[in-house]
């Protein structure tokens, strides 16, 4: 007698379809990459914010001409973890910014004239460093757009001549204590010498150029 085998599925097994189970690979859905700590990649905001300042004091193209940052001397106060640590501007190590502290520099044919400080705390609400430094900045507005009559290089020549030793002394604008009025004048300063009593400066008239020489004693300055 001829027998047939059975026809069902139950007992019948597809040999292609074990070969797609054994090589069928896997596939997991991409996930999305874990977010950043607060870390210090906020760098180019701060600077922006702090030019932001700087421009309304002297001016855009006074700020395209002559000033500069220098990152070398500019610093971050910033929090990592519960250490609090003072990072050079630009360091990309993770941290919660507490404090920014930038340094610039004003540059008139290549020589740095003045330098001077913008901080600000974690909001990078900016501002120099001083009221002192804001009127200082005032004036290098004047000196950059051209209102004064002695430059800095005149004035550098009749320090010389007058005694000051430029390799000791720097000479920097000064508004006049005296003159409490909206339109300020102003001084350029250097140090002639001192002891440990007293200070001799010397100041030169930014419009005329005549020089006169102011004594500080240790007890007016403090």
């Amino acid at each position: 007698m001829l027998m047939l085998a059975s026809c069902g599925n139950e007992d019948v097994n597809n040999p292609s379809e074990e070969v797609m189970e054994e090589n069928e690979i896997e596939v997991f859905p991409e996930t999305e990459p874990e977010p950043k700590a607060n870390c210090y990649y906020n760098g180019n905001l701060a600077e922006n914010l702090s030019k932001e300042v700087i421009v309304d004091l002297l001016g855009e193209t006074n700020y395209s001409e002559f000033i500069r940052l220098d990152r070398a001397e500019s610093f971050i106060n910033c929090k990592s973890g519960n250490d609090i640590e003072l990072l050079s501007f630009g360091d990309e190590r993770c941290c919660t910014p507490n404090s920014y502290d930038l340094r610039y520099q004003i540059v008139i044919d290549g020589e740095a004239v003045f330098s001077f400080r913008m901080t600000s705390g974690a909001d990078m609400k900016f501002e120099p460093v001083s009221t002192i430094v804001e009127e200082q900045l005032e004036g290098y507005q004047k000196l950059l757009s051209g209102d004064f009559a002695t430059s800095y290089a005149d004035a550098r020549k009749i320090a010389v001549e007058n005694g000051v030793n430029l390799s000791e002394s720097d000479i920097e604008l000064v508004p006049d204590e005296q003159n409490t009025t909206h339109n300020k004048r102003y001084y350029w300063e250097a140090e002639l010498e001192y002891d440990h009593n007293s200070i001799a400066l010397l100041q030169i008239d930014v419009m005329t150029g005549n020089v006169k020489k102011k004594v500080l004693t240790i007890e007016s300055i403090e």
